[in-house]
């Protein structure tokens, strides 16, 4: 593992092209560090063993002493929130940005959630009946565990927990039904909900907002557009094996795919799914997937990214002149791209511009680039770059150590 891991830290610290603007964002951020959905923004705890400091793009945005800012954190959207919690006598209290934001104290913290503007925040706590969900929609009745999976919109909070044998969902904790997913899922503005579940006989079965599809070989649960408008799902049909997915069901129609065992769906606002093949794993940033579009091979990347428009990007491999190149609907758009990390999707600015985290020596690097041939250096990707203080990075750079690829 410890050559497999070299050789992947190697290609993904490459040098990068003059045509593509890279800026230096500070040196590799640790295991565990939180990523803004904006694809700017990074969050994560240092400690130097006397005290510890909640750092957003390297600047240190809470301190405190050793111990006392452990606990779990979330980022907004934009990066603008650091949602984190102080220890204080008898356990933890929520925090925004370094400042204690209310005088309750918890006993235990889990599964903090924040949602993309900052404005709705929820989080499971251990207090002395049990476990409960907090939100800004108040606090939720008490379970002996904590809940399966919490998630979180500007509005709502929606949660699935066990209660006397069966799970329950909740929503701004209300039970609404009982639930028999073995997965459930929710679209980002939590209007939409599905899962899937496996019964007796290894029967797959899917349902999506109620409506439920099978028998089949194999089932996921539903995933939803950034919009909410589609979902979608894999599922497998004769001739497939037990538990191998070959087709796509968007929408309610299928579609072909990869034959696949374990896969994931990303779905674009423009309605088109694109399946996720893991290939290489060696830590979080340090990954190798290989995409399909109606089951044809897109390429193999360490991370993807599509468009509220329709367009889709990806690092790939030896598919440039350069040795990698980014790939943009499917054709090689830029030779000689530095490749993504896999810490975080590849963001589309708009539909002309894009960019994504990747290494560059023992330094983090935001790499900015066009899909219309303008300058890079002159998007908006390099626009927040020089605001955050970040100077151009230099080419050439050695590639770093495997950090933390054992």
């Amino acid at each position: 593992m410890g050559s497999l891991a070299a050789a992947l830290i190697v290609l993904l610290a490459g040098p990068a092209r003059a045509d593509i603007a890279s800026f230096s964002a500070g040196a590799i951020p640790p295991k565990g560090t939180l990523y803004s959905d904006d694809g700017y923004h990074y969050a994560y705890l240092a400690s130097d063993g006397r005290t510890e400091a909640w750092l957003v793009d390297g600047r240190a945005r809470a301190r405190g002493e050793a111990g006392t800012l452990s606990a779990p954190a979330a980022l907004s959207g934009n990066g603008g929130v650091l949602f984190h919690f102080v220890a204080v006598p008898g356990g933890w209290s929520p925090a925004i940005n370094g400042r204690r934001v209310s005088k309750a104290v918890y006993l235990e913290i889990d599964q903090v959630q924040l949602s993309a503007s900052g404005r709705n925040a929820a989080f499971a706590a251990k207090v002395p009946e049990g476990w409960v969900v907090v939100s800004a929609q108040g606090m939720g009745p008490a379970f002996p565990k904590p809940p399966l999976l919490l998630r979180v919109s500007d509005a709502s909070t929606a949660y699935v927990v066990v209660w006397s044998g069966a799970q329950w969902l909740y929503r701004d904790h209300k039970p609404v039904q009982s639930l028999r997913y073995d997965s459930t899922s929710f679209s980002d503005d939590l209007r939409h909900y599905g899962g899937s579940w496996k019964d007796a006989s290894n029967n797959f079965f899917v349902e999506v907002d109620g409506a439920r599809t099978g028998p089949w070989k194999a089932g996921s649960a539903p995933v939803f557009s950034p919009d909410g408008k589609h979902s979608a799902y894999l599922a497998g049909e004769p001739p497939a094996w037990y538990g191998e997915s070959n087709v796509v069901v968007l929408d309610g129609k299928k579609y072909p795919a990869k034959e696949c065992y374990g896969c994931a769906l990303i779905l674009g606002d423009g309605g088109r799914a694109f399946q996720d093949k893991t290939i290489i794993v060696v830590d979080e940033k340090a990954q190798i997937h290989e995409y399909f579009l109606n089951g044809k091979s897109l390429g193999r990347s360490p991370s993807f990214g599509a468009s509220s428009g329709g367009h889709f990007g990806l690092t790939v491999l030896g598919a440039g002149r350069g040795g990698n190149a980014f790939v943009l609907d499917g054709r090689p758009a830029e030779s000689g791209a530095p490749m993504a990390l896999s810490v975080h999707a590849l963001v589309f600015d708009g539909e002309s511009e894009y960019h994504y985290w990747s290494l560059g020596g023992k330094t983090l690097h935001l790499v900015c680039g066009t899909t219309q041939g303008g300058a890079a250096n002159e998007t908006r990707c390099a626009a927040n770059a020089e605001r955050l203080g970040w100077a151009p990075a230099k080419d050439g750079e050695p590639p770093s150590e495997p950090v933390s690829a054992q």
